[in-house]
């Protein structure tokens, strides 16, 4: 046994020295999901890079055969931990089972050992042989047998389905993750390319394998995928995961209604696991499920709704549909997501009753006051018909402003007892426009409505905001002989303009008017309209010129107004 100078041994000491600053650079980082096979990865190039270095080094065959008993259970390894990392990136959230690691590990186990044995059957390597290398160096080639085929060949699967999971993956994510995914992929082509080269002589120097020093680049790779996109800290969401985590339950069929998927949460509204159901009729579980496979949609809220039962507790679910379509040869189906809506369904229950009893029991005072009101005002009426000293006039005359002012209290909490009590609806300003003008006495009044047909999604008591702006306008716009409405798009907003010709408000005014309590009558009207387009988030303000008129702006944001076509008669 003899010790040689060969300048390849110097490329593969340096990769070595590389090699072994990645490991302990992935050693220290150990503790990361998912970077234990990069680990691996680090560590057998480093084993396989210097075991080649110590036997370029030698000239002694048997010191090649040692050193190659050394390395080959590194580099079977390789191909493995490559895969395994791969499906840990593209499916991350789901490891691989046992069983599947050790079929994974069978044939590259098989290989360490007839390698060993390879002198009871030379069935891996067939002889050896030597050649001259740089310098007059010697190489030592090992004659490859039919055993190392195969196992070269499985290797080479390995790595290729690795590959291909990458590029698939490639084509369903953003910038940063396909920077992630280009630099593991060249983690996994130079080695492949290298060894190739080294398989097929087709490199510069014969029989010797750059193999061990292009995982020098994979190792760069990976580090600047580590440092600089951020690899495992964020890795791009599977749909796999997304579904299987996912708190509702998720049900996909083909287009003839035949489960294709079933994620936990739809195991248990099913009450099959998804190895059982795949392939069956979904209306075999749940026969009242058929009506969500017709491609139709539910005309009202509550048809999307079914109770089912869990655990032996009825259960309420919202389900929600989505057709596939036939496209790229797939031929098309139903995507089925069930939402528990119990809670929310009792908590609106027990709302509503509760706002009902509220009603109930408001209607019943404001009876028993009025009652009293009428009482009051048969008192006065007397007390007026009565002989009294006139100073005794002046109090009973405010007396009855007081009791007036409580009767006009109560009648404006009836109308707006319903505030923010049931859901916003689209209401048509025009409509509404004509109904409270046949509500109030409009005459000699010019009522004009440039809106189109626009909608405006709030609170129905909107109808009581138009009729206070027109009550108002009557009662107080001196002079006032056109009342119009009309609207303007602003951004993405709109503003709808309410506006009369009368004398307009003092400028001193303009903020106080919404103000609870200012006014001559109630001094409620403007506050609570206010009120009400805040429910949508419409605001109001007066914008007119004293002496010219009012006018007042509500801006509704964007999905708070349309302009649907008219129907048709």
């Amino acid at each position: 046994m003899a010790w040689q100078y060969s300048p390849l041994a110097d490329f593969l000491l340096l990769a070595t020295v590389f090699l072994g600053l990645f490991t302990l650079f992935a050693w220290k980082r150990r503790r990361t999901p998912g970077i234990f096979p990069v680990l691996v990865i680090f560590a057998a190039a480093t084993v396989w890079s210097a075991a080649s270095t110590v036997a370029l080094a030698n000239t002694g065959l048997a010191m090649t055969l040692t050193m190659d008993w050394v390395r080959f259970p590194a580099i079977v390894l390789l191909p493995v931990a490559y895969l395994i990392f791969s499906l840990w990136y593209t499916e991350h959230g789901t490891p691989p089972s046992r069983l599947f690691l050790l079929l994974l590990f069978v044939i590259p186990i098989m290989s360490v050992i007839l390698l060993f044995t390879n002198d009871l059957h030379h069935l891996f390597y067939t002889g050896f042989s030597s050649i001259a290398g740089p310098k007059d160096t010697v190489i030592w080639i090992l004659n490859r047998g039919p055993l190392f085929w195969i196992a070269a060949s499985y290797s080479l699967v390995l790595i290729l389905t690795a590959l291909i999971l990458l590029v698939l993956r490639y084509r369903t994510v953003g910038t940063l993750f396909r920077m992630q995914i280009l630099l593991i992929l060249t983690a996994g082509i130079v080695p492949l390319l290298a060894t190739s080269i080294y398989i097929l002589d087709l490199g510069p120097d014969s029989g010797f394998d750059w193999t061990p020093v292009s995982f020098v680049i994979s190792g760069f790779a990976l580090i600047a995928a580590m440092l600089n996109f951020e690899l495992f800290s964020l890795q791009p969401l599977t749909h796999s995961l997304l579904v299987r985590t996912m708190k509702d339950g998720v049900v996909a069929t083909s287009e003839a209604g035949r489960i294709t998927l079933v994620n936990p949460a739809g195991s248990e509204l099913l009450g099959v696991t998804e190895d059982q159901g795949v392939g069956q009729p979904l209306t075999e579980y749940l026969p009242e499920l058929a009506r969500f496979l017709d491609g139709t949609a539910a005309a009202k809220p509550e048809e999307n709704e079914i109770t089912l039962r869990i655990r032996n507790s009825p259960r309420i679910y919202e389900v929600l549909t989505v057709h596939l379509p036939f496209e790229g040869g797939y031929e098309g189906g139903y995507i089925l997501s069930f939402r528990d809506v119990t809670d929310r369904k009792n908590a609106e229950t027990a709302f509503q009753r509760a706002n009902r009893n509220l009603g109930l029991l408001s209607s019943i005072i404001r009876h028993d006051i009025n009652n009293r009101l009428t009482e009051l005002f048969i008192y006065l009426d007397l007390a007026f018909e009565s002989p009294e000293p006139r100073e005794s006039r002046k109090e009973l005359d405010q007396a009855r402003v007081s009791a007036e002012g409580i009767r006009d209290l109560i009648d404006f909490t009836r109308e707006y007892q319903e505030l923010g009590v049931t859901a916003p609806s689209w209401q048509n300003v025009g409509a509404i426009l004509v109904s409270a003008a046949q509500q109030l006495d409009a005459s000699g009044v010019r009522l004009v409505d440039e809106t189109g047909n626009l909608e405006v999604l709030s609170d129905p008591l909107f109808q009581r905001v138009i009729y206070n702006l027109l009550d108002n306008a009557l009662r107080y716009a001196e002079g006032m002989t056109k009342f119009s409405v009309r609207c303007s798009t602003e951004d993405t907003s709109l503003i709808l303009y309410v506006e009369d010709d009368g004398t307009g408000i003092p400028p001193g005014d303009k903020q106080r008017i919404f103000q609870k309590g200012f006014g001559k009558n109630t001094g409620l009207g403007l506050f609570l309209s206010r009120e009400i387009l805040g429910i949508t988030g419409i605001t109001i303000s007066e914008t007119g010129e004293p002496g010219k008129g009012t006018r007042f702006e509500m801006r509704i944001p964007p999905g708070a107004y349309r302009f649907p076509e008219p129907q048709k008669e």
